[in-house]
């Protein structure tokens, strides 16, 4: 028994010989040839010796294949033998290079003989009726790299409190720079600078806003005062909003705070020693 192959774009006598393994003058001999060249559509008889592995490929193509049809299927599957390359293939069929490797889910360049290829949108899962050693190749490189994580956004939210005091810090030192040259750190007490010491309050009810306020007993709405906190010497500048109610139930209370300036003065008791500096 024999075969017949119809002769694709850029096949040789050498190439399809080695796809059968037989000697190109055996070809020539089966099929009368007096020369090497080989024509488009051209068939030619394949007489078989039996070597399973170039069988399984080529019965394929005989079944696929009838005359000048160039191994197109009508399921839209080609089997790809020698010389083809995924340009000449894809020329063949008038697809692109990027068509055929989405439908057969191909990272590189490289197809090998006897690989089975979607040449058309495969429709539904049912993928070949070809030999079954082939079926596993387009599967083989799919390494996707799905290993980067974005990091967690949680510790964004914990940079926004500083952000908030430097801006408020900006505001703040260039009236007391122009008015005394010393920091206020260094509590120079000059005639129009008031230092108290005595109890702190959290302001109720200003969890959200995250403003840095006070209310304050004898400075005026809108001044800038320094708190300071004795057990642990953080420090925190914030604005008057308003007066210390008069039925605030000691004197040892000197100012209530509001919840951001409470945190950041990094207090635990509902009230805690300060020390208040400002200017008049």
């Amino acid at each position: 028994g024999g075969l017949v192959h119809v002769v694709t774009d850029k096949e040789t006598l050498f190439s399809i010989s080695k796809a059968y393994n037989v000697s190109v003058d055996e070809l020539k001999q089966w099929n009368n040839l007096t020369s090497n060249s080989l024509s488009l559509g051209q068939e030619l008889t394949i007489k078989k010796r039996n070597t399973n592995n170039a069988s399984t490929v080529t019965t394929t193509q005989t079944q696929v294949a009838p005359a000048n049809t160039q191994v197109k299927s009508k399921s839209g599957v080609h089997t790809v033998v020698a010389k083809e390359t995924m340009f000449s293939i894809s020329r063949q069929y008038g697809i692109t290079v990027q068509q055929l490797k989405d439908w057969n889910n191909l990272q590189a360049n490289e197809i090998s003989i006897g690989q089975t290829l979607f040449v058309a949108e495969p429709e539904r899962g049912a993928v070949a009726q070809t030999t079954t050693q082939t079926v596993t190749q387009p599967v083989v490189t799919t390494t996707t790299s799905t290993v980067i994580v974005p990091p967690a956004k949680q510790p964004d939210a914990e940079p926004v409190k500083p952000v908030t005091v430097t801006k408020e810090k900006e505001v703040v030192t260039p009236p007391k720079e122009k008015e005394t040259v010393i920091t206020i750190s260094e509590a120079v007490k000059g005639s129009d600078e008031i230092m108290e010491s005595g109890v702190a309050e959290l302001i109720e009810g200003t969890d959200g806003n995250r403003k840095y306020l006070a209310l304050h007993r004898t400075a005026p709405v809108g001044t800038i005062l320094k708190v300071r906190n004795e057990m642990n010497n953080r420090e925190v500048f914030v604005r008057v909003m308003g007066k210390l109610p008069e039925t605030v139930l000691t004197d040892r209370v000197i100012i209530r705070v509001s919840k951001s300036a409470y945190d950041r003065l990094g207090a635990i008791d509902q009230r805690f020693r300060v020390q208040v500096t400002y200017y008049k």
